[in-house]
């Protein structure tokens, strides 16, 4: 399945260069689902060529933090286009880390900094369960700050929202990794297949 994947900007130490970069985690993930990922390079004027390339959904990937609302970054503004353009075709929309995040401010939503949500740390999902889950992350959304069209389905007991569904549209994010190895695997890849679903 095809699928259009954002990416993450790196800094090259050793001579002045930025570069748009995936975790390999992400092309083992792909493997082990059958996925074909088209990587969105950061430092475009336009991403609609992209969008008909005929991709079946959008991945918007963890990494870097989201500028200010008045000064985004070349990151902001491809992944706003790529959720505009994704909507209007009606291609599901898959977010994790960063991804929710974007989405949410994509939404109207804002997002705060935070500390000590690196490692290992408990959820508290929409039917009451608990699940631990990795986490790497400064910036967060609290239900304050949360868009009016996203809906909680995972949150932290200090009330950093960790999962998102859109009300009406084929969108689902969540503030962990799950391309890397993590002890909500089971529910991770349950998750994973439901969005392919939708994809496909």
């Amino acid at each position: 399945m095809l699928i259009l994947v954002s990416t993450r900007i790196a800094e090259n130490h050793t001579y002045p260069e930025r570069r748009d970069v995936l975790s390999h985690d992400w092309g083992h993930l792909f493997d082990r689902f059958g996925l074909t990922p088209i990587l969105i390079p950061n430092s475009l004027w336009d991403t609609t060529p992209y969008l008909q390339l005929g991709a079946k959904g959008l991945l918007l990937t963890g990494g870097d933090s989201l500028g200010s609302k008045a000064a985004p970054t070349e990151r902001d503004k491809a992944e706003a286009q790529l959720i505009q353009g994704a909507i209007e075709k009606g291609l599901p929309i898959l977010g994790v880390c960063r991804g929710l995040q974007m989405l949410n401010r994509y939404f109207g939503g804002d997002s705060i900094d935070v500390t000590g949500h690196v490692g290992k740390h408990v959820v508290k999902l929409e039917d009451g369960s608990r699940m631990d889950v990795n986490s790497f992350h400064d910036q967060a959304v609290t239900l304050q700050g949360l868009a009016k069209p996203l809906r909680v389905f995972a949150e932290t007991e200090d009330g950093i929202v960790e999962g998102v569904r859109h009300e009406s549209l084929p969108i689902v994010a969540i503030q962990w990794h799950l391309e890397r190895s993590s002890p909500s695997a089971a529910y991770d890849e349950l998750l994973i297949k439901k969005w392919m679903k939708e994809c496909a």
